[in-house]
Formats: structure tokens, C-alpha cells, sequence
């Protein structure tokens, strides 16, 4: 059985801070951790909400910015629980609630899913894609998100959410371009979240996670503080022409996370001997992470490339 333990922030997060919260030494239900950076303010939000009582907290930011690997990474470091359900277009109450399966037996049983599973055990929810699901879906656990109870019609059970159900949401907003078929919420709806603002760590932030994933390859310690400096530079610059950000005839669909950043330094590590080829390892490991993916047309695989020329000077070579 889980046993309740008290972290400081200093020990769950990394931060600075002598400040506790309540988790667990150890949870079935709790997501797998991973490294993770968390940011301050992000987390100062999150334990507002955590602490208010209140169950419903909508994540939402630029693509790439980690709405839903923070929720669940908050979790994680807390060893708290967490269901995870992913949203669709398509989506039906079975996914989001429940459905009836055959028992070996040959009976039928109905077994609670996603919200109502959550709801029923006492636990939190984090549905991603959250506006991509049909309205008159969602609308279902309106009642629980205010505390009210659920009669489920499949079995008869009136379930009360349990004091540790909380709702999390995530999305992408409706552009029609990148986020089509995002159902928008109506003035009621949006009122009932709390609602956290999920963005890029800094310059500052992200340049010594980048040098950590430097080091293997680089290891004159000016060198790496300067490769760093610069391929965070780009990052910044891919984030600075997308859409998102820029509504101009240079904006681009493609976007850096911090993710793809990392992921980025690690293989220009792994791939430093293509110098030997007259290829330059960071043009060489971009590729493979980033520009080659299909949603990246040739147009926008040629302007990263060119940013990064710009930025370090190394000639793209095909």
C-alpha cells in the first residue's frame, strides 16, 4: 500500500525551495519519471491549483512547450496517480467512461475507463487532446468537475468522485491549419479550469541542459558553452518564425521543442565523425530528429537549415 511521503521542492522538482507538498514513497498509478526541468512559475501554478480545492486545470501553450509531459511529470517526481486518457475526433463515451466486455465466463461486465474510472477511485485524470473530443461527449462529466455525483445508466452505481479526482486537460488551439477539428468551449465550460500557461524555458535555462548533452563529444568547456549558446540560438529563432508567433510569408509550420533540442545535441555527439565526410555533424543530426520528418515540406527543411548556417556558420551539406 502506498505510504504518504512530504518532498520539498528542492527534492521533487529541482528548484530552490524548502517548501512542501504531499506525495507518495511509491503509487501503482503513478506515471514513470523521467528527467525533467521544471519551471518555477509553472510549478508555482500548479501547486496553487493542486492546494485550491478545485478540480478542473486546462494546460495550454505552443506546440512543443510540454503541456502534457509536465502534467504528468509533476506527478511522476510526486510518485501521485495519474490516468491518462488520449482524446479524439471520434471519441465515444466508452473511451472517456467505460464499456461492457465479455468475462471468460461469457458474462458481460461493464468496466469504468478514463474519467469515470478516476472519478470512481479518488484519482487524478489528465485527458490530452482535450478539445478535439465532441462536445456532446465531454459535456457527460460536467457534474464531476463540479462535484457532483454520476448515475451511470450501464450499471445503476451513482458515483461520487472521490476527494483526490481532479481533471487535467491539455490541447492545441483550433487554427485550421496545424489544429484542425478542435472543438471550441463556450463561456460555462472554460470557467470551470484553472488554467496554466504552458511555455519554452529560457535561454538561460535551456543553454546548460543542452551542454550536459554535449559532453561526451565536446570537451573543451568553452567550445561546449559556445555550441550551446548557438543551438539554442536556432531553437529560438525556429520558434520565433512559427505560426504561432508569426504571421508573415517566412512562418513556419515546424517548431523546436525542448525535446527535439536535446534529442538534437545527443546525435550531433553521436554523429561527429561524419566530419570526416565533409559533412557537418549538427546540419548531419538535425535531419534525422527534425527536418526530415514528413510534415516538413522542402521549403521549410531548407529554411531551418539555413538558420543554422546563420547562426554557427556551418555550410548545410545534402
Amino acid at each position: 500500500m502506498a505510504q504518504p511521503k512530504t518532498f520539498t521542492l528542492q527534492e521533487a522538482f529541482g528548484l530552490p525551495s524548502q517548501t512542501q507538498i504531499q506525495g507518495f514513497d511509491e503509487h501503482p498509478l503513478a506515471p514513470p519519471k523521467k528527467e525533467y526541468f521544471f519551471h518555477r512559475g509553472m510549478v508555482s501554478d500548479m501547486l496553487a491549483f493542486f492546494r485550491s480545492g478545485e478540480r478542473a486545470c486546462y494546460l495550454y501553450g505552443e506546440r512543443g512547450t510540454g503541456k502534457t509531459s509536465f502534467a504528468e511529470q509533476f506527478h511522476a517526481h510526486l510518485n501521485l496517480p495519474l490516468v491518462v486518457v488520449s482524446g479524439s475526433s471520434d471519441m465515444l463515451t466508452e473511451k472517456l467512461l467505460g464499456s461492457w466486455v465479455m468475462k471468460s465466463d461469457k458474462s458481460m461486465e461493464y468496466r469504468y475507463a478514463g474519467i469515470l474510472l478516476a472519478a470512481k477511485a479518488g484519482v487524478p485524470v489528465l485527458v490530452d487532446e482535450y478539445n478535439l473530443i465532441p462536445s456532446g461527449v465531454i459535456s457527460i462529466v460536467n457534474r464531476l468537475l463540479e462535484g457532483y455525483y454520476y448515475d451511470c445508466p450501464e450499471t445503476g452505481e451513482r458515483i461520487v468522485p472521490g476527494p483526490g479526482f481532479r481533471l487535467y486537460a491539455t490541447g492545441n488551439p483550433a487554427d485550421g491549419v496545424q489544429y484542425k477539428d478542435r472543438e471550441e468551449m463556450d463561456s460555462a465550460q472554460e470557467e470551470r479550469f484553472f488554467w496554466i500557461e504552458c511555455h519554452y524555458p529560457s535561454a538561460a535555462e535551456e543553454t546548460p541542459m543542452v551542454e550536459r548533452q554535449l559532453e561526451t563529444a565536446v570537451t573543451d568547456p568553452a567550445i561546449r558553452s559556445t555550441l550551446a549558446q548557438q543551438m539554442v540560438d536556432v531553437a529560438n529563432k525556429i520558434r520565433d518564425r512559427h505560426m504561432a508567433r508569426n504571421q508573415g510569408s517566412d512562418a513556419l509550420r515546424t517548431v523546436m521543442s525542448t525535446r527535439t533540442l536535446l534529442r538534437w545535441a545527443r546525435y550531433t555527439c553521436v554523429f561527429h565523425e561524419v566530419t570526416r565526410m565533409g559533412k557537418s555533424p549538427l546540419h548531419y543530426a538535425l535531419e534525422r530528429v527534425l527536418t526530415r520528418a514528413p510534415s516538413v515540406d522542402a521549403g521549410e527543411k531548407t529554411a531551418v537549415h539555413e538558420i543554422v548556417t546563420l547562426v554557427t556558420g556551418q555550410q548545410y551539406e545534402v
